[in-house]
């Protein structure tokens, strides 16, 4: 059975609330409260949005492992991972048709430290069904945070495998879906990607069976278009208010960030307010004495962007455009779940490692 606990207030665009079975332990880390059990950290976060308003959508939690061990062997064919009685874990009939899975680094067999926890690749679902040997084979993406040409360093590492947040598991689809839809993507609750090349729209179709569209891609389905960790989306919502709710686990281990674009709207890797400093959005990146120089965040307040530059000087440091005054570099501008947008001045940033901000 399952008790709500109340809600906690993150800011005047969401809440969130943590659903703690009987059996568990509640924990509290500032005003977030989770749910642990002998295996995980559950726990819930909620997106209220206002009539025909639009906010940013951040997704700290995780789907559930499908499957989990240790890496045995690295090969151009991909990973070999057992359980802990050495049988090898294979992910043939493991894989949901049209669904999109990652592998996860969460560790090292013998508890060693190791440079490589936190770090993802794509799976490669096709070709994980097919390999008669029962390896998990691994796709070229930009999502990657890790060199296909580095598995090898992968041996005795234990990783997990997760299905990919999309349109669907976040916001809902279908005619049970609390979403509006239409033929007209004006009158539709729609979602939009920011990238350094503009915004890719989709909206909720209407149909027989209502679903995401893209407004550039034509007829196809859209639902099970994914949304990166570490990755947020603006939601834009058409008449009356709602609230949509999610499920899932609290990453245990370090986040390693996807090589971040200009335009990109940033996520926590976790359920807690961050901070510049926390993204580790300071060293490497563009420092000026002019904002119009420098690289930027830009936080939306619910109507329009709150500005933030990287000032330059004996340590860069980032400021409000508004308020020059204050050093914000230690400031929790990210909700647990919200989005910050990032302008770069120059190309991608490397990849970022964002620590575990709490003890489980």
């Amino acid at each position: 059975m399952l008790v709500a606990l109340p809600f906690h207030r993150c800011s005047s665009l969401c809440r969130r609330a943590l659903f703690v079975a009987q059996s568990f332990v509640g924990l509290v880390l500032g005003s977030v409260v989770l749910a642990q059990d002998a295996a995980s950290v559950v726990g819930a976060v909620s997106y209220p949005v206002g009539q025909n308003r639009m906010i940013t959508v951040g997704v700290p939690l995780l789907r559930p492992a499908i499957a989990a061990g240790v890496v045995e062997a690295a090969d151009a064919e991909g990973l070999t991972v057992v359980d802990g009685e050495g049988v090898r874990k294979s992910l043939a009939g493991l894989l949901a048709e049209g669904s999109s899975y990652f592998l996860e680094v969460v560790g090292h067999s013998t508890g060693a430290a190791s440079e490589w926890i936190g770090h993802r690749l794509e799976v490669d679902e096709q070709g994980s069904r097919s390999n008669q040997a029962g390896k998990i084979a691994l796709a070229d993406s930009s999502f990657n945070t890790l060199a296909k040409s580095t598995l090898s360093q992968l041996s005795g590492h234990r990783v997990v495998v997760r299905p990919h947040w999309t349109l669907a598991t976040v916001f809902g689809t279908g005619s049970t879906a609390n979403l509006n839809s239409s033929n007209s993507p004006a009158e539709a609750d729609q979602v939009y990607f920011s990238t350094a090349n503009g915004l890719s729209v989709f909206y909720f179709r209407k149909g027989t069976t209502p679903q995401w569209r893209s407004l550039s891609g034509g007829a196809g389905n859209q639902d099970g278009a994914i949304i990166p960790p570490g990755v947020g989306v603006f939601f834009k919502r058409q008449g009356t208010s709602a609230v949509f709710t999610i499920t899932g686990e609290v990453r245990a281990t370090r986040f390693i960030r996807s090589p971040a674009s200009s335009g990109q709207l940033l996520v926590s890797g976790f359920p807690v307010a961050a901070s510049p400093a926390d993204l580790r959005l300071v060293n490497g990146l563009t420092a000026a004495t002019s904002p119009a120089a420098a690289d930027q965040l830009l936080r939306w307040n619910g109507s329009s962007f709150e500005s933030f530059f990287l000032q330059s000087g004996s340590s860069p440091v980032w400021r409000k455009e508004s308020l020059e005054s204050i050093d914000f570099t230690s400031s929790k501008l990210l909700d647990a779940a919200s989005a910050v947008l990032l302008r770069l001045r120059a190309g991608p940033t490397s990849t970022l490692a964002q620590a575990v901000p709490f003890s489980l």
